[in-house]
């Protein structure tokens, strides 16, 4: 690694504006380099972290400002028939769920030239999985609703992908899997479970074209994660620093294979109104250090926040960036 690298930054997804135009000013303003679409869950409750992203699917049902699991599985053969036939288009994301996507991608194509990267953002299915519930299970344990989850986000996913190229096609998309739920992998399934969440994100992430990232704002086995096919680990480096750091070894070679862990350095929640910069950039060259006390070779560190900035007031989150700017300089 070198002792200077650049430093580049994004968001994890959420901002707390109501706003989309505003909302989007404030990503190009602060993420000149990977900008990346917001969502905007104080703006409207279909804005959350699940809604957009199943919303549509069978067993999935909007009931006014919430989303209903079903028992029945209404849609399912037509669903069979849009996998099958490989109908990206079909699983098109509804713009008044995601308004901030569409306008998002309208703002890009001025600013192509300028950008490094788009970024945009979906959850993990086991996150989806252990969220929601049909009844009082967790859906992950009813293989019908949870084989709709898998499948109806890798085609999101896909459609996300391909509308973020056709916006701006000179220019690599960044694709992160929000996966907070990962944390409880062992007090739910336990080790016998690795197999299984390897399998899956082999599946889910197949034929993607975009460096895959995942986002997990806790604690978890590390070795696992970083196994798993994806191009960028973005973690809460703020308050995990070091439980990511006790894996040296699984770090190494998650770089040698062409990977990167992207540090989420500024605190997302009220902890931002009492930290400066002189401490994260100290987090920040502490990161750093480790890097290159290990023999990592990377000429690039992506920043974030620690996590979605949407349950924050308005100044909160606008600090929040400033300082996560003044890290990137």
């Amino acid at each position: 690694m070198t002792e200077n690298p650049k430093y580049m930054r994004t968001g994890i997804g959420s901002l707390p504006f109501k706003d989309v135009k505003e909302a989007i000013d404030v990503v190009l303003q602060y993420f000149p380099d990977v900008p990346f679409w917001p969502q905007l869950p104080k703006r409207s409750p279909l804005e959350d972290m699940f809604i957009p992203f199943l919303a549509g699917l069978p067993f999935f049902r909007l009931m006014g400002e919430g989303l209903a699991v079903e028992r029945e599985g209404v849609g399912m053969e037509e669903f069979l028939e849009d996998l099958d036939g490989d109908r990206v288009e079909r699983f098109a994301i509804p713009y008044e769920l995601a308004p901030g996507l569409y306008e998002f991608l309208e703002r890009a194509k001025a600013v192509e030239d300028s950008i490094s990267y788009l970024k945009g953002q979906i959850t993990g299915p086991f996150s989806c999985g252990l969220a929601l519930k049909a009844g009082k299970e967790p859906i992950i344990y009813n293989p019908d609703i949870f084989f709709v989850v898998r499948k109806g986000i890798k085609m999101r996913a896909r459609w996300m992908v391909e509308r973020m190229k056709e916006a701006c096609p000179s220019k690599p998309v960044i694709l992160f899997f929000d996966e907070p739920y990962l944390c409880s992998l062992d007090l739910y399934f336990g080790p016998q479970a690795k197999e299984w969440i390897r399998e899956m994100y082999e599946d889910l992430l197949e034929g993607l074209a975009a460096l895959k990232g995942m986002h997990i704002c806790g604690n978890t086995d590390w070795t696992l994660i970083m196994d798993l096919p994806i191009d960028i680990l973005n973690f809460d480096a703020f308050n995990f620093f070091d439980s990511l750091f006790s894996f040296e070894e699984a770090i190494v070679s998650f770089y040698r294979k062409g990977a990167m862990i992207s540090p989420g350095v500024v605190p997302s929640d009220a902890v931002i109104n009492e930290t400066d910069l002189k401490e994260l950039k100290a987090l920040r060259e502490g990161f750093t250090s480790r890097l290159i006390a290990l023999g990592v070779v990377t000429d690039i560190v992506l920043l974030t926040p620690s996590c979605g900035l949407g349950a924050l007031d308005e100044k909160e989150a606008v600090r929040a960036l400033e300082l996560l700017s003044q890290l990137s300089t």
